[in-house]
């Protein structure tokens, strides 16, 4: 387990060294077809004889429509992040819970005791939150506690990162939380 000690630092917005950013492939190729697509619908039915007909309104209207997505598509999911050791995708999930777990929270990332540790109960509206980074084969977890302090979240943990045994055990508790 590695901490980053600052409680000022974010976990969304710190770096580590088992994460990077890598160019999303699928992200990219959908949003070439898509631009392909309404390209396509743009151009050859904006030269249609009947240009004033309804059916060419619409396949313009669709395709000046895909080709704003698309666009919006790649420069929003353009890059991910990923664990270096496994090439595995990092996702990023929330859970809000109440103030009175936050201690027990603490001491059970702070000693790697997930197993002993009561299951989080997860709420819509909790004055706290825990933020977590997993990676997709669950060889990678970094997570944070928050507690909302009057108008915005402020850190109320480091960084806590687990990697291997240690992730695996707190997917497990994970899963237990919900």
């Amino acid at each position: 387990m590695e901490t980053q000690n600052n409680n000022s630092i974010n976990i969304n917005t710190t770096n580590h060294s088992q994460i990077k950013k890598s160019i999303n492939i699928k992200s990219i190729a959908i949003a070439s077809v898509l631009l392909a697509v309404g390209a396509v619908c743009f151009f050859l039915f904006s030269k249609h004889p009947d240009s004033k007909s309804t059916l060419s309104m619409v396949y313009i209207s669709l395709g000046a429509t895909l080709i704003v997505c698309s666009l919006i598509l790649f420069f929003t999911k353009f890059q991910q992040k990923v664990y270096v050791e496994t090439g595995s995708v990092i996702k990023n999930k929330s859970y809000p819970f109440n103030r009175a777990q936050l201690g027990e929270m603490k001491d059970s990332l702070a000693g790697s005791k997930f197993n002993q540790a009561e299951p989080l109960k997860v709420m819509d509206n909790g004055n706290c939150r825990m933020d977590i980074l997993r990676s997709a084969d669950n060889k990678f977890v970094a997570v944070q506690l928050f507690e909302y302090i009057p108008f915005v979240y402020e850190a109320a943990t480091p960084v806590y990162y687990f990697s291997e045994k240690q992730a695996d055990d707190f997917v497990s508790y994970l899963e237990k939380c919900k």
